[in-house]
């Protein structure tokens, strides 16, 4: 079974979307307002599990999703997360 979290969901979908140019780990934690060694760790679960591939280029490191991730339940995964908030939001709403 396939442990998604929401940070790993948002970088899956982030790699997925963003040109090359922007996949290096500064510009995820930047974009994504994720700490730096909580998206190292989290980049290195994903290249063990073959969702990810790192690629050397110019002195630089960047990151390319591969076939194997589980980019649909990474999305369904956000979605039901983003209900789940705004139930919350409507919930509060209606209390005050």
């Amino acid at each position: 079974m396939i442990r998604l979290t929401k940070n790993k969901s948002r970088v899956l979908v982030y790699l997925s979307n963003c040109p090359n140019m922007n996949k290096y780990k500064q510009t995820i934690c930047r974009k994504l307002d994720i700490n730096y060694g909580y998206l190292h760790n989290i980049l290195g679960q994903m290249e063990e599990r073959k969702w990810i591939r790192k690629i050397r280029s110019n002195m630089r490191v960047y990151y390319v999703l591969l076939a194997d991730a589980p980019l649909t339940e990474a999305k369904e995964f956000l979605s039901k997360q983003e209900d789940k908030e705004n139930e919350i939001t409507r919930n509060r709403a209606k209390e005050n």
